[in-house]
């Protein structure tokens, strides 16, 4: 009886150890990864560029990207992603960015917050779109001029 005891707690243990390795709940999300790599790019920008093919800044694959403009509500967000992403956040306030790279209709890389602290920003919503959402695709004309301002690096879309 006791072996047996032994025996299923044991076993109870290797599942959920399984299960931990299997799922790990404490593993760093896609978007967040290339969150960081696609700064540590646009942070290595030299001084002197002036104009850069934002696919050249990407190193992660992606086929959409979305700029939303402050005050966009989630539900615009949503409908925009065509789902319900639950990491997604509006802007608070002017300035601040919302940007989310998307790779067959999953997020794959995500920009919020405001420049100053995030080192740099990506802009090119339409400002006369009702509903505030600017989308590029891969294919799409992707180059941006680059402002250097206030040790901020700003990539705004050549129209």
């Amino acid at each position: 009886m006791r072996i047996r005891k032994t025996y299923a707690i044991v076993s109870i243990f290797v599942l959920i150890c399984s299960v931990i390795i299997l799922v790990n709940p404490f593993k760093e999300k896609v978007w967040d990864l290339n969150s960081k790599l696609l700064r540590k790019e646009v942070l290595s920008l030299e001084q002197t560029d002036k104009r850069i093919n934002l696919s050249r800044l990407t190193p992660f694959q992606w086929d959409r990207i979305y700029s939303f403009s402050p005050y966009t509500s989630k539900e615009e967000i949503y409908k925009a992603l065509g789902y319900k992403w639950d990491y997604a956040c509006e802007t608070l306030n002017e300035g601040m960015d919302n940007v989310i790279f998307t790779k067959d209709k999953e997020v794959v890389c995500y920009l919020s917050g405001y420049p100053f602290r995030n080192g740099y920003s990506i802009s090119f919503y339409d400002r006369n779109s009702k509903n505030g959402v600017g989308i590029l695709r891969f294919k799409d004309n992707l180059n941006f001029n680059v402002r250097k301002c206030d040790n901020v690096i700003y990539l705004e879309k050549i129209r």
